[in-house]
């Protein structure tokens, strides 16, 4: 299900398109083609979900993941390495999208995404439910990725994010 807000049928058709190759890339492992959708000042973070007593969840003041362009290069460098121990073999991933929410404002384009993400790593295999909320630019005429935020919707799953999810 896509649902969108101010956006007109073109850049609907062209951000859906611009989406799908992205989770393509990742899902190929193709990080290097991936670190090209990405401004030169994006944030990719993981916050971690704490359930308080009183069933309110915070994690905001610590993260899985908190990375910028740098750290993400690197990480995408490592993973075409002999060190990269952790990925050795590569673990397959997939992404199942369901729910898609677009909204323009200015000139930048709120994206939120509902989906399961399906990892598998030495017959070890985990679906987490999650959702992606990204802030899309454009630059030079293209989309790229200025901020992501992966919220899960478990407290901390029991998996390593070795690779970009």
């Amino acid at each position: 299900m896509i649902i969108s807000d101010g956006l007109t049928e073109e850049e609907k058709e062209a951000l859906i398109k611009f989406l799908y190759k992205e989770i393509s890339l990742l899902e190929e492992g193709k990080c290097e083609e991936w670190i090209s959708m990405l401004t030169d000042d994006v944030r990719y973070y993981m916050p971690v979900s704490l359930v308080t007593r009183n069933g309110d969840v915070d994690g905001s003041e610590i993260s899985i993941l908190d990375e910028n362009k740098e750290s993400l290069t690197i990480k995408c460098r490592k993973m075409r390495t002999s060190y990269n121990w952790i990925e050795t073999p590569p673990s397959r991933i997939r992404f199942h999208p369901s729910k898609i929410f677009l909204m323009k404002e200015n000139e930048e384009f709120k994206v939120e995404i509902s989906m399961l993400l399906f990892m598998d790593r030495l017959k070890n295999s985990q679906i987490i439910s999650l959702v992606r909320k990204d802030i899309i630019s454009i630059v030079n005429g293209e989309f790229k990725i200025k901020s992501r935020v992966l919220e899960l919707d478990c407290e901390v799953p029991n998996v390593v994010f070795s690779r970009i999810i």
